[in-house]
This record gives C-alpha cells, sequence and structure tokens, in this order.
C-alpha cells in the first residue's frame, strides 16, 4: 500500500519508496489475478499481477509474495475490456513520451525484496 499523492504526481519509482508492506499468516480470503499480454505495455503491466482480500473484507491488497495450504481456484478468460480515458485539459495536454519500463521492473524488484 502506498500513501496518497498530491499534485504534482511523483513517479511510481519514488511513491513505492514509502509503501506498506503487511504480511498474513493462516488467513482465509480471495485472490484474484489478472495476467496481462506484452502488447498492453503503456496502458497496463504485461505479466501477471494479484491482488488478495480476506474473508471480512478488512485487510488485503497487493500480492508481493505468497504460499497456500488449502487452495480451491477458479479460472476464467477475457477477451476484452474497455479503457474509458478522461477528458479534461489536463490529461489531454500531459506528456506520456518517457517509457517507464526499467523504472516499473525496479519497482516491481524492490517490492519483492521487502
Amino acid at each position: 500500500s502506498v500513501p496518497a499523492q498530491n499534485k504534482p504526481y511523483p513517479p511510481l519509482k519514488e511513491v513505492v519508496k514509502d509503501q506498506s508492506i503487511f504480511g498474513f499468516k493462516d488467513v482465509t480470503g480471495t485472490m484474484i489475478g489478472i495476467k496481462s499480454p506484452a502488447y498492453v505495455k503503456g496502458i497496463g503491466v504485461p505479466g501477471y499481477h494479484w491482488h488478495f482480500i480476506n474473508k471480512d473484507r478488512t485487510a488485503g491488497g497487493h500480492v508481493l509474495n505468497c504460499s497456500f495450504s488449502d487452495l480451491a481456484a477458479k479460472v476464467g478468460t477475457y477477451n476484452n475490456f474497455k479503457l474509458q480515458l478522461p477528458e479534461t485539459k489536463n490529461f489531454l495536454d500531459s506528456k506520456f513520451e518517457k517509457d517507464r519500463e526499467k523504472e516499473l521492473k525496479e519497482v516491481e524488484k524492490d517490492s519483492k525484496k521487502k
């Protein structure tokens, strides 16, 4: 979990330096994952992305590492998604040219070390 951000928004690489990491043990809940294909780079993160929420819906978040002892799994396939972009002047004037792939890989690698 990362703290709320204010404008001007810092890059993710800076934001995660202050992220909180929570550990759970012997907990029941739901984990959902998405595997995004390589062509989503730029609007999403290629590869797997997992989130967890406990049974009481009081704790959860982005999953960095996990293991299971009693697991029931369901798998589904989706072949579409809807991306709705803002039409604000601020968004339309934004500069998205910088390639942040290297920073993202560093963030994911560093997050898994914590």
